[in-house]
């Protein structure tokens, strides 16, 4: 039940930084505050540093700094929200 909540999380949180392309800064802070908590609590090598880079992206995306790495990082979270599905 935890891994589809925090799944779902990940979809939400790579909507969000889809997003804020457009200047919607809907929960923006609140996602780049549970990537850095999940990515500590939660510690994988790989997976917790992409979550932080993940954050970090979102940071930068809400000042309007964007390239095409962001998109790499939306891509990112939206597929391991729908991966977490199947486990």
């Amino acid at each position: 039940m935890l891994v589809l909540l925090l799944g779902i999380m990940d979809i939400l949180a790579g909507l969000s930084l889809a997003i804020l392309k457009f200047k919607v800064f809907n929960l923006a802070w609140f996602f780049v505050g549970y990537l850095i908590l999940k990515a500590i609590i939660f510690f994988n090598p790989f997976g917790s540093l992409m979550d932080v880079l993940s954050a970090i992206f979102i940071a930068l995306a809400m000042f309007q700094i964007y390239n095409f790495l962001t998109w790499l990082f939306v891509l990112w979270l939206i597929q391991k929200g729908i991966l977490s599905f199947f486990r």
